[in-house]
């Protein structure tokens, strides 16, 4: 998209203690020889179970969603070799943003990763992020706040 602006957002403090409860989401999650879960309700139980996969990074695509806002979701893509982030807030709206993971590295590079997405496309090694630990935290303080984790850095893209 041309005419983006991208900054980067530095990681805070890390979060000690997370909020319990979750927000109102719903669940996607396309793994290798499993059903797609489709549309389901978030709980604390299938929670458990996407972080215990970030953590092992086994291979899936999943997304968290808004059940009233279609246009925000939280989409993470793991994988043996890397793990990506993006949340994506006001889809196709003149305002719209994306908030990603990235790899400080490859940050001025087009270069794709050499392993593929459970979908078959190749990612940019931009980005990517290597710790499962962080991974699964972002995960699930977005699950439990709806907000980014501080306790790691974004890079963000705005129109305009």
């Amino acid at each position: 998209m041309s005419g983006n602006h991208e900054t980067i957002i530095s990681a805070g403090n890390p979060v000690k203690r997370f909020p319990t409860g979750l927000q109102e989401l719903y669940l996607d999650v396309c793994e290798d020889g499993q059903p797609p879960i489709c549309h389901q309700r978030l709980t604390e139980k299938n929670l458990k179970q996407l972080i215990r996969k970030i953590h092992k990074r086994k291979m899936l695509g999943a997304s968290l969603s808004c059940p009233d806002r279609d246009e925000d979701y939280f989409e993470i893509e793991v994988n043996s070799s890397w793990i990506a982030f993006q949340y994506v807030v006001n889809n196709g709206m003149e305002d719209e943003a994306f908030y990603s993971s990235f790899n400080p590295d490859y940050l001025d590079s087009g270069e794709e990763s050499s392993t593929s997405t459970i979908y078959g496309s190749f990612m940019q090694l931009r980005y990517t992020m290597q710790d499962p630990k962080l991974a699964a935290k972002c995960v699930e303080y977005f699950a439990r706040t709806g907000e980014l984790y501080p306790g790691a850095a974004w890079l963000t893209e705005r129109k305009g």
